[in-house]
C-alpha cells in the first residue's frame, strides 16, 4: 500500500479542519465538500521528481564517488605504497636538487641569449 501525499487549498476553517481530522485520526484521504476547495495528491509527481532527483545526483557524483574508490583501491594494492616509495628515493637520490640546478642553467642560458 503505497502513502499519498495530498496538498490541500482552502479558505474554509471547517473544511481544513476536517481534511486534518481525518488524516490523523483515519489516515485516509478526506474528501473535500467545498466547492472552493482543492485537493491534489501529489504522490505521482512526487515519485517522478525523487527518481529524477536520485538519478541526477548519482550522475553527479558518480565521477566523484569513482575516483574515491580508486584511491581506496590503490591504497590496498600497493600502487600508492609503490609510488610514495619512488618519490623517497628520488629525494635520498637528490632528483630535486639536480632539477632545480638543471632549470637554473636553463634560465642563465635564456637570460644571456636575450641580452646579446
Amino acid at each position: 500500500d503505497k502513502m499519498h501525499t495530498h496538498l490541500v487549498v482552502t479558505d474554509d476553517y471547517f473544511e481544513a479542519s476536517k481534511h486534518v481530522k481525518g488524516m490523523t485520526e483515519e489516515m485516509v484521504a478526506t474528501p473535500a465538500d467545498s466547492l472552493d476547495t482543492l485537493d491534489v495528491d501529489l504522490t505521482e509527481e512526487f515519485d517522478q521528481k525523487t527518481t529524477k532527483v536520485q538519478n541526477y545526483t548519482t550522475r553527479l557524483f558518480r565521477p566523484h564517488a569513482d575516483l574515491a574508490k580508486r584511491y581506496v583501491e590503490s591504497w590496498e594494492n600497493g600502487s600508492q605504497k609503490e609510488l610514495l616509495g619512488r618519490m623517497v628515493s628520488s629525494l635520498w637520490n637528490g632528483v630535486p636538487l639536480t632539477l632545480a640546478w638543471e632549470c637554473k642553467n636553463k634560465w642563465e642560458e635564456w637570460i644571456f641569449k636575450r641580452e646579446r
